[in-house]
């Protein structure tokens, strides 16, 4: 076309459109005809104006011009879809949608797309930093490193697929040689058999070093481009591009080190004397330091909750010199209240109730077992689920702490409760054990009703819990 030097072809090249004056006929809907010339371009056409201004019948007019100038012309409407739909629902249930639609294959989609994670999400916080800071520093949008994203790893499935199956052609040849298995074939079938699971080792052996190459090169090539993209930001307090998108939504028991890699978070272990962990960010580095204390015990996996929702609650984290961090002095009468907001974030992180409730509210304090098996299930401490729990339960209820027979603390939904509660000694009551409390241990003499208790001997911690329940006389 360009050879033969065609207008057309030369003006679209050029970006400039060939347009035409058509005469059309416009058949309005009271019946009225107005003749009118509009302009065509030889290019994508596009109509605007509010509805009931004539689009269509504008569009009507067009295409019995050109089917009248011998041009095949149709139109497609979204209105036809739904006359589609409302043929297609007059025909009965069994024959419906086996023409139109191949269900079996929608529903496979459909499934596919509920079980859908992405591989590598990211914080929201990550996109509104971007966002609030890429235009502080001109320089940077130069260097072309800070727009690269990850490497896409395929080769780590690999390298576990071939050394899965290196390692069980390897365990069948000791079986062979520990068992003498070779010994019951004769000497050529030995060598023949021996030599073909000896081939099939060597072959996997290469693979899997092969894959581990590639996949430990991807790696550091990824590590690489990440650190310098942090240097970027630190240097120019920016923050780049998100490596990739997604939402994911988090599935008991909840690795909290896994979201803490996710948001950028580092965990720092240190011996630690005045408390059990504390949040810090400084130059864009977010760090919480954890106590070696409660390292691999029941207590780290709140404390690292608690101190989460210090750095995504509002207002939380105060900026003293060149950093964010909590100070003992700032909140001063809001402290015990901000604490407890803290409190009811990190156990809704761990237990969500969108998956513990319902598990919960099926259990009754006389079936308490259940409650120690729910809290190895959610990986968390019996003294967080048990709080959760109270706040959760129809029955009024009250949860205390005990340490070497003296109260530590109490918890309790204080609307519920209509007296304080003791703050005596345990009397000898027995463990484990769903009990009626006969001498009124915990509530004032005036009160009128029954209480319940279940104690739970925390022998590792020298604490017990009490967990009471109350039934008041009406």
């Amino acid at each position: 076309m360009l050879a033969k030097k065609d207008v057309t072809t030369i003006n679209t090249l050029l970006q400039k459109k060939e347009k035409k004056l058509i005469d059309i006929a416009i058949k309005l809907k009271n019946k009225k005809v107005i003749n009118q010339t509009i302009p065509i371009y030889n290019d994508v056409n596009i109509i605007f104006g509010l509805k009931g201004t004539g689009k269509s019948c504008i569009i009507d007019g067009l295409c019995e011009k050109y089917i009248k100038d011998g041009i095949d012309c149709s139109i497609y409407r979204a209105k036809d879809v739904d006359d589609t739909i409302k043929n297609m629902q007059s025909i009965n249930d069994n024959e419906k949608f086996e023409v139109e639609f191949d269900l079996n294959i929608l529903s496979k989609f459909m499934e596919k797309i509920s079980k859908w994670k992405d591989n590598n999400p990211i914080s929201l916080n990550n996109y509104i930093e971007y966002i609030e800071t890429k235009d502080n520093n001109k320089n940077k949008k130069r260097l072309g490193i800070t727009k690269l994203k990850p490497i896409k790893n395929s080769s780590t499935e690999k390298y576990e697929k071939y050394l899965e199956k290196r390692k069980a052609i390897k365990n069948i040849i000791n079986e062979y040689e520990a068992n003498k298995l070779y010994k019951i074939l004769e000497d050529r079938d030995r060598n023949i058999l021996y030599e073909i699971n000896r081939k099939i080792y060597l072959i996997y052996n290469h693979l899997t070093k092969n894959e581990y190459i590639r996949y430990k090169s991807i790696e550091l090539s990824n590590n690489c481009i990440t650190k310098i993209k942090e240097k970027a930001d630190l240097f120019s307090s920016s923050k780049s591009i998100p490596d990739s998108t997604g939402f994911f939504e988090l599935e008991p028991p909840i690795d909290l080190y896994e979201l803490c890699r996710i948001c950028n978070i580092e965990i720092v272990k240190e011996n630690l004397k005045n408390a059990y962990a504390y949040f810090r960010i400084r130059k864009g580095r977010k760090v919480i330091f954890l106590s070696n204390s409660i390292v691999n015990t029941e207590k780290e996996k709140f404390t690292i909750a608690h101190e989460l929702g210090h750095y995504f609650l509002p207002n939380h984290l105060e900026k003293v010199d060149d950093m964010y961090t909590r100070t003992d002095y700032m909140y001063k009468n809001e402290r015990k209240k901000i604490e407890t907001d803290v409190d009811k974030f990190a156990a809704e992180l761990i237990m969500p109730s969108k998956f513990i409730n319902p598990e919960l509210e099926r259990i009754s304090l006389k079936n308490f077992k259940q409650l120690e098996e729910l809290a190895q299930k959610y990986q968390v401490s019996l003294t967080s689920l048990l709080c959760k729990y109270v706040d959760l339960n129809s029955e009024t209820m009250a949860l205390l702490c005990y340490e070497n027979n003296k109260q530590k603390w109490q918890y309790k939904v204080f609307d519920d409760f209509r007296f304080d509660i003791y703050e005596g000694e345990i009397l000898n009551d027995e463990p484990e054990k769903y009990t009626k409390d006969t001498l009124n241990n915990w509530l004032d003499e005036n009160f009128q009703g029954t209480v319940y208790q279940v104690i739970f001997d925390l022998k590792k911690y020298n604490m017990k819990l009490v967990l009471i329940q109350v039934k008041y006389y009406h």
